[in-house]
């Protein structure tokens, strides 16, 4: 898990909450206590769900999203809900998109990207600037997802994606290859950084946005996938290296 996408990890429907990350989280001394705290951030919304870097491209453009997903069923294998392809029409929009400056902005890109937001009452730590909220991907999708801010600003869209109960879930694996096989078409491969995770993040860089994808299959199955802004991101990590 990626230091950003720790920010993130307890974004996951119960039973995928805190004897599930804690099991699954092997390097913990190298999160800042900040983090570890923002792990359990949305354990009060998400329990009743039960059922439910750089990459070596430069400055070259990214391929056309339509090749990308031509050569990509919809179905392989696996019926997936939602299908990948959907999922990187989600994420290639948003990178393509002029990162939000104030609410108003933000408010008209999930407008234009079918998102249904909104803000959350709790707040476990009232002391902490970062704010994680419930967010909807539209379509009818029952997908967990939120949008965080930093200091009331704008900073990232997580989704969580294939959840089973089931460790090791074949649904889940293949979903995460499929989006990172599709999101390498598109933005070069992904690094990995910690390579001696048994399952390090992938992540890809683009036009000011970081994207994050985590694959968790040790008690249950899940893949975050975060998509952030990168100057914030990195701003956060600064302010935090500093405590």
């Amino acid at each position: 898990m990626s230091r950003q996408s720790a920010r993130h990890a307890s974004n996951y429907p119960a039973p995928l909450g805190r004897q599930y990350l804690l099991s699954s989280i092997p390097f913990l001394p190298r999160y800042s206590g900040r983090e570890l705290t923002c792990l359990w951030v949305l354990v009060a919304f998400t329990a009743p769900c039960r059922k439910q870097t750089s990459c070596p491209v430069g400055s070259s453009s990214a391929r056309p999203l339509s090749s990308t997903l031509s050569k990509w069923p919809r179905n392989r294998l696996l019926e997936l809900v939602p299908a990948p392809s959907d999922v990187i029409s989600i994420v290639h929009r948003l990178v393509e998109s002029r990162r939000p400056k104030n609410d108003s902005q933000r408010e008209a890109l999930f407008t234009q990207l079918g998102f249904i937001s909104r803000i959350s009452q709790d707040n476990p730590d009232e002391q902490s600037a970062l704010r994680i909220n419930p967010l909807g991907i539209g379509r009818g999708s029952t997908v967990l997802g939120t949008w965080g801010t930093y200091e009331e600003d704008f900073l990232d869209v997580t989704l969580h994606l294939y959840t089973s109960t089931n460790p090791g879930s074949a649904e889940t694996r293949q979903g995460l290859l499929q989006i990172k096989n599709q999101l390498s078409d598109l933005y070069g491969p992904a690094t990995h950084p910690w390579e001696d995770e048994q399952q390090p993040p992938c992540i890809w860089e683009w036009t000011g946005w970081t994207i994050t994808m985590n694959l968790f299959n040790a008690r249950d199955s899940a893949v975050m996938l975060t998509v952030e802004n990168t100057d914030r991101a990195q701003r956060i990590d600064a302010e935090e290296a500093t405590r």
